[in-house]
């Protein structure tokens, strides 16, 4: 299947300075079978494993799109396991990731490094650079997808850490509140948490460092611009 999108779907307009719940949305009912990509008139790349799609990979659709482009693309990823790891560099604003259900699955996203592995330069990846999914682009989105880190930490093992998503800025668009983060965790010794480091969180709406899930939940915020962040940090206890 390649699919041709009648520009209702993404809009006629030009570039926005902002992300609208429009951009985390796919009509199915404006798709129209056609066999290649024409990048003038398409706004939706669909990614399927089993090769329906424009792309049987994340990363394939995003080198799909053009550099500095100028409206927004909508990456469409039907379910499935992606073992990938997918980078959306700077050159390529204005992408959306929207996951397609089924009554079983959703797309997940999912790689094992971690911290101590090394990158091709030889060198240790870092923290930073053991990301699944690293987007260093603005405008980005995603909705309907699981950005995955599968490294399983080993008691006193060193150089462990591991990052699912990598970006910089969450933009809330809560209409009265909402949370950073839902952790659940019943012992301190459980190795498990949420770490945001040299983030930024704006948008509208109060936003909590967390939604309290158990009696140990650990959310971690480091070197962070919180201009939306409740004084409180966390929002009630098992909720």
């Amino acid at each position: 299947m390649m699919v041709e999108v009648d520009l209702a779907e993404c809009g006629n307009g030009g570039v926005k300075s902002y992300i609208s719940w429009e951009d985390l949305m796919v009509d199915e009912q404006r798709f129209v079978l056609k066999k290649n990509i024409n990048h003038n008139n398409e706004r939706v790349i669909v990614v399927d494993q089993n090769g329906y799609g424009h792309s049987k990979t994340v990363q394939g659709a995003v080198d799909l799109v053009p550099d500095w482009n100028q409206h927004r693309v909508k990456i469409y990823i039907f379910p499935g396991i992606y073992r990938e790891r997918v980078f959306v560099p700077i050159t390529k604003p204005y992408i959306s990731f929207i996951g397609r259900r089924n009554e079983t699955a959703s797309p997940v996203i999912t790689w094992n490094s971690k911290s101590s592995d090394k990158g091709p330069n030889g060198q240790t990846l870092g923290t930073y650079g053991s990301a699944t999914v690293a987007v260093d682009s603005n405008f980005f989105c995603a909705t309907e997808v699981t950005f995955e880190n599968t490294v399983v930490a080993s008691a006193g093992g060193q150089g462990m850490q591991a990052v699912a998503l990598r970006k910089c800025r969450l933009q809330s668009i809560a209409e009265n509140y909402g949370a950073i983060a839902a952790h659940h965790r019943d012992s301190p010794l459980q190795d498990t948490g949420f770490s945001f480091v040299g983030c930024s969180i704006r948008g509208t709406g109060n936003v909590y460092l967390g939604r309290a899930w158990g009696l140990q939940c650990l959310v971690n915020i480091t070197a962070m611009e919180k201009e939306q962040i409740e004084y409180k940090g966390f929002l009630g206890q098992n909720h």
